[in-house]
């Protein structure tokens, strides 16, 4: 396959991968508007307590810019010091991409392409965006284990949805510390699974050299816990300016880390209708109507959204300046 025929594979891919994931979106959105009572929703919103959104909203700039920070300890890990600003920076634009730029060019793409070309080194680069990545869903278990034991009457509602949310933070841990177990993976014959496995050859070598980095390792976990608990906040704040007292922290602690994982299944936009359905579905047992739970899944969707428009403006300001990230700021 040449390169102008694997790039127009690549665009009817993407394309196709779009489409998917607009009827999917569309769908379960259309199922859900179904289940809402409008009047209620009207009600709802009208009795917004403004205070506790406030909070809701600053400890959303608080959860970026500790992803910031956990970003800054990897990459200074493997040598590369630099500046923490220039780092937040960059996780806005990524945020921002996440929410407003074509599907084909996620946030992610978009950090480890400004990094790569400030260090001068893609697979660096990539290496710490995906280990970030794997470190944080680790630490998407730990609250979860914390709130099982406050929770034991509501986790037989969903004990089986707790079950393989753990079977998929292990499966996580199993990828840093014993990825030989999927070298049978490696031979399938489809030649874009070879391209893929070919990139990702170097990113798993940079990757393993951070096992001897383990204290940075574990710091990093232990800010993606803060951060997920951080998120829990997020959401029992904004269920507080909802009025709706009968959730408690503990509670959360046990549903909303589950809400998060399940909106990074690939099949919808921006985890649009996934997320929805989610709230709907572990929040029910607890009395919270489903006008309630899509407009707290909204209404959080709403605030990271508006908040990533910072991106946006970071962009425009820097790209004025012509010298974004141009690398002069590095400390190898």
């Amino acid at each position: 396959m040449n390169y102008n025929s694997d790039k127009k594979y690549q665009g009817k891919s993407n394309l196709y991968s779009f489409l998917f994931r607009l009827l999917v979106t569309g769908s379960l959105l259309g199922i859900l508007y179904w289940q809402i009572d409008f009047q209620e929703v009207g009600r709802i919103i009208s009795g917004l307590h403004k205070s506790s959104l406030v909070i809701a909203i600053l400890l959303v700039f608080a959860a970026i810019i500790l992803s910031a920070y956990k970003w800054q300890l990897l990459l200074a890990a493997r040598g590369w010091r630099l500046p923490f600003g220039s780092l937040v920076k960059v996780y806005f634009l990524g945020l921002f991409a996440n929410n407003f730029l074509p599907s084909s060019i996620g946030g992610d793409l978009i950090r480890i392409y400004q990094i790569g070309k400030r260090i001068n080194n893609h697979t660096e680069a990539a290496a710490s965006v995906i280990l970030e990545r794997i470190l944080a869903t680790i630490g998407l278990a730990l609250p979860v284990l914390l709130a099982i034991l406050p929770n034991q009457q509501l986790l037989g509602s969903f004990t089986h949805v707790v079950f393989y949310f753990l079977l998929f933070c292990v499966g996580m841990v199993i990828i840093i510390i014993k990825p030989e177990m999927f070298k049978p993976l490696l031979k399938l014959p489809w030649d874009w699974w070879q391209r893929v496995i070919a990139k990702l050859k170097d990113i798993n070598l940079v990757i393993k050299g951070y096992r001897t980095s383990s204290i940075t390792l574990w710091q990093v976990i232990g800010y993606s816990v803060l951060f997920q608990i951080i998120i829990v906040l997020i959401n029992y704040f904004l269920l507080h300016s909802l009025k709706i007292d009968r959730v408690s922290f503990w509670q959360c602690l046990l549903i909303v880390p589950i809400i998060s994982a399940l909106s990074m299944i690939p099949i919808s936009i921006n985890g649009l209708g996934i997320r929805e359905g989610a709230y709907v579905l572990l929040l029910a047992p607890l009395h919270v109507t489903s006008s309630q739970a899509v407009i707290l899944s909204l209404l959080f969707f709403l605030i990271v959204t508006v908040v990533s428009l910072l991106g946006g403006v970071i962009f425009l300001l820097e790209r004025e300046k012509g010298d974004y990230l141009d690398g002069r700021e590095i400390t190898p």
